[in-house]
């Protein structure tokens, strides 16, 4: 699910742009903790970057879990929704 399609569905169940006013943020905190817990640890090469996936959990209280990071993910056309953002 792409997060506008998450944002329209919490819209409609609670009425209120909960994705904006609550998890966003939530998801910001989790990944900048994330990333300075392990800064020491990166190889820094100037003119490169590299790419994290986040595989992030958000429960009934919109709590944001953090399951693992990939570095390098796939980026084959596995869904319909990796091949939209692959290409």
């Amino acid at each position: 699910m792409f997060i506008e399609e998450l944002q329209e569905l919490l819209i409609d169940q609670h009425s209120q742009d909960i994705y904006e006013d609550i998890i966003e943020e939530k998801l910001k905190t989790l990944i900048i903790n994330t990333l300075e817990s392990v800064q020491d640890t990166f190889d820094y090469k100037k003119g490169c970057f590299e790419l994290y996936g986040f595989d992030v959990m958000i429960d009934e209280e919109f709590n944001c879990w953090l399951i693992e990071v990939n570095s390098s993910p796939a980026m084959d056309y596995s869904t319909h929704i990796t091949e939209k953002l692959v290409k």
